[in-house]
């Protein structure tokens, strides 16, 4: 867990109504956070090969409250599917690809073609700028989960059986993010966005106390 400590509420406090500082300090701290998790959604969808819109329900946030002036991004620890990658299952004269929470199955393109013997497996990009990896024997699928819900994944037979099948997952967002450059970059947005948003928000917060 990263912590950065934000200066200028104590002094602010020793000049201004407490009240009128924590209003001003929830507010500074709620921008902060929110600008924050906009560089660890960017810093993911820069490298890895996953879409913003994937990516974002992935990162919450804890707002401050006035009895606890705390913002808090959290970021998930679990892996995701290898489906979010631009994975493609070709089978045949056909391919098959995720669409939203939905599989959408459409024929191989001549373009596809030209390219070459077609592999029959997923293949997928998992970094942006690198080669695509082919998994055979691999399959998308879509399954319920219990509470979870259905989701779509890549899937492989452990056996030469229907069952038992494994999915096949990458690294977790948090994974993703816990590089020392990439937490520099937050922090330092972070530090930035409330040195602007404080001051802002005390000069708002007195002004309106002062109608």
């Amino acid at each position: 867990m990263i912590t950065v400590k934000l200066e200028g509420m104590e002094e602010a406090l020793a000049v201004f109504d407490p009240k009128v500082v924590r209003q001003a300090a929830r507010a500074g701290i709620d921008r902060a956070t929110k600008s924050g998790r906009t560089i660890v959604s960017k810093e993911i969808t820069d490298v890895w090969n996953v879409k913003k819109k994937d990516v974002d329900p992935r990162i919450k946030l804890t707002a401050p409250r006035m009895d606890d002036l705390k913002g808090v991004i959290e970021v998930g620890g679990k892996g995701m599917s290898l489906s979010y990658f631009g994975a493609r299952q070709i089978m045949g004269a056909t391919v098959r690809s995720r669409v939203g929470q939905n599989l959408k199955t459409g024929k191989v393109t001549r373009g596809m073609r030209s390219a070459g013997p077609l592999p029959q497996g997923v293949v997928v990009q998992v970094l942006k700028g690198k080669d695509t990896a082919l998994l055979r024997n691999a399959f998308l699928s879509k399954v319920t989960a219990g509470r979870s819900g259905s989701h779509i994944g890549v899937y492989r037979r452990l056996t030469g059986k229907r069952l038992p099948i494994e999915e096949k997952n990458v690294i977790s967002i948090a994974s993703m993010v816990n590089r020392p450059e990439v937490i520099n970059r937050v922090v330092d947005r972070i530090i930035e966005r409330w040195n602007v948003e404080f001051p802002r928000q005390l000069d708002y917060f007195m002004s309106k106390r002062g109608r």
